[in-house]
């Protein structure tokens, strides 16, 4: 009888088996890391979406606020149109830190009138908005912010 007709050895099984495991925890670590990171991106693609409503909302008239005033609101990730409470005055967020939900602090930062030859170049004074969308990752709390012109 040949040798290869007789089979493997266990020292060549054991190799084997060694090697499949260190591939599959290379290949489970690249998969688990990759999760993370559509995780995280995904948070803040919804934190974005978020804003961009928030300034839509601003930029048609339908939320404004004095100068100086702040306001926070929280919403759901799964509906950006409505708040989950009446909004309330203040620029912090409040998330617990298993929160799911995104705070969203609107501030209307100032007001200002751009002159051109020492005219001012509007009739109405434009208004600063600050849009800042505020959400948990791993515990600690992720925000971005953006600015829009009303």
């Amino acid at each position: 009888m040949s040798r290869f007709t007789q089979g493997l050895t266990l020292i060549e099984v054991m190799i084997a088996l060694g090697m499949l495991a260190l591939i599959s925890a290379a290949a489970l670590t690249a998969y688990l890391s990759s999760a993370q990171g559509n995780q995280a991106a995904a948070l803040s693609t919804r934190a974005t979406q978020l804003i961009a409503a928030v300034a839509g909302q601003v930029n048609q008239h339908a939320l404004t606020l004095a100068v100086g005033a702040s306001e926070v609101r929280y919403y759901s990730p799964a509906s950006f149109t409505t708040p989950l409470s009446a909004p309330t005055s203040g620029s912090n967020c409040a998330l617990a830190v298993d929160s799911l939900n995104y705070c969203v602090v609107i501030s209307n930062t100032m007001q200002f009138n751009p002159t051109q030859g020492g005219v001012n170049v509007l009739s109405t004074p434009a208004e600063l908005y600050t849009i800042r969308a505020c959400w948990r990752k791993r515990g600690a709390l992720t925000c971005a912010e953006a600015d829009t012109i009303y």
